[in-house]
């Protein structure tokens, strides 16, 4: 069953509860549409979709609109089930409900388990005031939400304790990637991997993989809280409150779980360049504006430690997340070389060069994590 299947069982019984917990229990629904926003980009998603229409609450008719995120059946030989289903506990845990400083999550209007084993995920609909394109100001802002965020649970929130968070999710990525550095030898002449891994990127990267495991133990040591742990800019929008502040919405919280103070960094910086949403010219500066702003978060809640501290979390997270993890390498096959085209958008052999060049900047952040290592505990 494909995602317009699935629209066609959109009906009111469906979506009267659902209007109403945005509305208010009085509203009667006048009239639907749907459509697509995203397709099924990763295998556990069918599709997100936009619902929309108008209701009558007394005597006027007042529009409204909500996202639908339709999953597919959970498969629990499925390795993307997990992070699935810690959105839908994280959702339906109220945790996200009671996010303080100015980051939010979408409001949550319910879960319905479908008889054909889909699962319909009703959230409010976000619109991102800049329509997506972000000035590096915002950046630097939406940093300073997320160590507001992390901030909460290092100075006056207890760290939650959930079965359903992820905890150290990123530190056992890279014995993923060991095929692929086994296999590094027979393939460092094919085209796509000379582009992606450069001499001078090899060496470093393989000089990373020997000396991962310090960086892991460095991660494990850090100062933990809650986290969202996939904040790029494709999972950010930036509103306008109720009350004129200026808010980020994070959405997509698979990932959402206890990790180390300065990680939330990582995805800011790497994926969003990586993925083609900054120039890749300005990574150093975008590096530096998000770190100014993610301190600066953690002071606005009473947080005094070490900026040491965070640099460092920011910089190992960034190598045992992304830098060892070589995934370019595996796009040499078909299989995740479709997907990677899918999701950047750009032909594998572009994606290939930026991601030689992101390569690079961690290789520099390596060098400031091996000097941090000596001077913080």
């Amino acid at each position: 069953m494909d995602g317009s299947d699935q629209l066609k069982r959109i009906d009111r019984a469906t979506l009267t509860p659902v209007v109403r917990r945005a509305l208010g229990e009085d509203a009667e629904i006048a009239d639907w549409r749907a459509r697509s926003l995203a397709d099924n980009l990763f295998r556990q998603t069918e599709g997100i979709y936009r619902v929309s229409g108008t209701a009558r609450l007394g005597a006027d008719l007042k529009p409204w609109s909500l996202v639908l995120k339709v999953i597919r059946p959970l498969l629990a030989e499925d390795p993307l089930v997990e992070g699935t289903r810690r959105e839908l506990d994280a959702y339906r845990s109220g945790l996200l409900g009671d996010l303080s400083g100015g980051l939010r999550a979408p409001e949550y209007y319910g879960l319905d388990h479908r008889d054909d084993g889909f699962i319909w995920l009703w959230l409010e609909e976000v619109e991102d005031v800049f329509g997506g394109n972000w000035p590096l100001s915002r950046y630097h802002l939406a940093a300073r939400h997320l160590g507001q965020f992390n901030g909460e649970y290092l100075t006056a929130k207890p760290v939650p304790t959930a079965s359903w968070l992820s905890r150290d999710v990123f530190e056992s990525w890279p014995d993923i990637y060991e095929r692929a550095y086994r296999r590094y030898p027979s393939i460092r002449h094919e085209p796509l991997a000379r582009r992606v891994w450069p001499d001078d990127v090899a060496e470093g990267t393989l000089r990373l993989w020997a000396e991962r495991g310090m960086f892991s133990d460095a991660l494990r040591r850090l100062p933990k809280t809650f986290c969202h742990l996939d904040a790029f800019k494709r999972n950010l929008l930036a509103r306008q409150g109720s009350d004129g502040s200026d808010e980020t919405v994070a959405i997509d919280w698979a990932f959402a779980g206890i990790g180390a103070i300065g990680a939330e960094l990582a995805p800011l910086v790497t994926a969003t360049v990586a993925l083609w949403e900054v120039d890749l010219a300005s990574i150093r500066e975008l590096s530096e504006a998000t770190m100014d702003g993610y301190l600066a978060g953690l002071r606005d809640v009473g947080w005094a430690g070490d900026p040491r501290t965070v640099r460092l979390g920011y910089a190992v997270a960034s190598i045992v997340r992304y830098a060892v993890t070589c995934f370019p390498v595996l796009a040499v096959e078909d299989g995740p070389r479709q997907m990677l085209e899918r999701f950047s958008g750009h032909p594998i052999g572009e994606t290939c060069d930026r991601w030689a060049e992101v390569q690079r900047f961690h290789l520099k952040l390596a060098e400031e994590a091996r000097e941090l290592l000596g001077l913080v505990g």
